[in-house]
């Protein structure tokens, strides 16, 4: 079976509800697509994303992570194969020693796990089809216009320390759009000094 690996991109508000849009993009950074999870697992997913492990009590996801890492039991990986009335059809594949185990589960849910797992995420190519867009659409956008519709500073032309503060503001805002693309900016400028 043909599978295409994907990964979050970004983490938004969406619509002003207590939804949250995240954006999946191929690992090949051609074709991305959203996904609209509610608020609580949106924040448990910005956590495992961004790697933040200041809960001070254990969540649902540590929960389940201790009990499947005490009975010796790992997530091989997740896998979104279906998309039916707006909602994506999503399993997660959990193996042991004896046996592999194939579980439905929420999306939101699958992609956590996955992450705090390191465990690659999958779309079929017929779900990509239906809901992908080609990246290149999204990153004209985000070269054209900022948040308040004014041309945006090339990242090559900020300092690291511009590019941490705004990370900071985009963080304390709960901008996690912003925030994700100025990780990424400030990970490409330390690579490159």
């Amino acid at each position: 079976m043909e599978k295409v690996e994907v990964r979050v991109r970004c983490i938004a508000e969406w619509g002003g509800s207590s939804m949250r849009m995240v954006l999946m993009e191929t690992i090949d950074r051609g074709t991305v697509f959203p996904v609209i999870i509610a608020e609580n697992e949106a924040s448990y997913l910005t956590r495992e994303w961004m790697g933040d492990e200041g809960m001070k009590r254990p969540g649902p996801y540590d929960l389940l992570s201790e009990m499947l890492k005490g009975f010796s039991i790992e997530l091989r990986e997740a896998l979104i194969y279906h998309l039916s009335e707006g909602v994506f059809m999503t399993r997660m594949v959990f193996a042991s020693e004896q046996h592999e185990l194939e579980v439905e589960a929420r999306i939101s849910d699958a992609v956590i796990m996955a992450i705090r797992s390191h465990c690659p995420v999958y779309v079929l190519p017929e779900v990509l089809e239906k809901v992908g867009v080609s990246s290149n659409v999204l990153k004209r956008m985000e070269e054209l216009v900022t948040d308040d519709g004014k041309e945006s500073e090339p990242a090559s032309e900020m300092s690291l320390e511009t590019l941490e503060r705004r990370l900071h503001e985009a963080v304390e805002n709960e901008d996690f759009e912003s925030a994700s693309t100025l990780r990424d900016q400030i990970k490409a400028l330390k690579g490159n000094g």
